[in-house]
């Protein structure tokens, strides 16, 4: 990772908590002197795993919470999880282990996101993150229940920014603005990496599932900075360059999403 320019490992993707070898990965990533982050729906966290955590001296966790009200979190993330998830926060705390919540902004909180937010400063977490819904996977096909009409996109964006200047937990958020062209490029295979249970490496989760963005090698068998050079991952630059160069700053991911295509505007950019 060194080798690579990488000070940072985000581990994310399917739940992390299930993998056998995790607290290890965290050690080892540790003694490097990484700064190791892990993301996780929360349902699995117990005594053991939290100390374990805290132990490997993971940086954050970041843990997915959508709503104050059990039936509404439990409607988007499965019958249950609501209980198991408020929980695994409240011993990440007791540990002192550094909890960030991770929710979307959908149909079901837009209206109210101040009451998620006191719901959180409750739960003593370190920081609350808001993000749209992306129109992929399973989000897609449950559109109509899930996104919040797109003309509030940005009034959103106004009271997430009124909430972070008022609350004493932090509060941040991705987009929700526009942007001009100072903004910065896109990290994704070069800051950011997404490596998939096979070990494959994209540099991107969403437009690794639309367009299999994967390195034919894998970490398992080979190092991790050698599979930077595979062709997918140094294409992917070339094409952001290009992209970036014609229509400036923003996210490829977003640009097929929206425009059906890469080589376009990103749909906030204001010039």
């Amino acid at each position: 990772m060194e080798e690579a320019g990488v000070d940072t490992v985000y581990l994310s993707g399917g739940e992390p908590l299930l993998f056998d070898y995790l607290y290890d990965l965290i050690d080892y990533g540790k003694r490097l002197g990484l700064e190791i982050t892990m993301g996780t729906n929360g349902t699995l966290l117990n005594e053991r795993s939290a100390k374990k955590l805290k132990n490997a001296n993971i940086d954050r966790v970041f843990v997915s919470l959508d709503h104050w009200r059990k039936e509404k979190h439990d409607w988007l993330r499965g019958n249950g999880t609501f209980e198991k998830t408020i929980n695994g926060i409240k011993l990440l705390k007791k540990y002192e282990v550094y909890t960030r919540i991770d929710s979307i902004v959908w149909k079901e909180n837009y209206k109210e996101l101040e009451k998620l937010v006191d719901f959180c400063e409750k739960l003593k977490a370190d920081e609350i993150i808001f993000a749209w819904p992306v129109k992929v996977g399973s989000a897609l096909k449950n559109y109509d229940y899930i996104f919040p009409p797109e003309e509030e996109y940005l009034k959103i964006g106004e009271k997430l920014e009124a909430l972070r200047k008022s609350k004493s937990i932090k509060v941040s958020y991705h987009r929700f603005r526009y942007f001009d062209e100072n903004a910065k490029g896109c990290p994704g295979g070069r800051k950011i990496f997404y490596i998939n249970g096979e070990g494959r490496v994209s540099p991107c989760f969403w437009l690794s599932t639309m367009l299999n963005l994967f390195t034919k090698g894998n970490i398992f068998e080979e190092k991790f900075y050698s599979l930077l050079e595979d062709y997918s991952i140094q294409e992917f630059r070339k094409i952001e360059e290009r992209r970036h160069e014609k229509f400036g700053p923003g996210c490829p991911a977003v640009c097929k999403i929206y425009n059906k295509t890469i080589y376009s505007k990103d749909p906030l950019l204001l010039k």
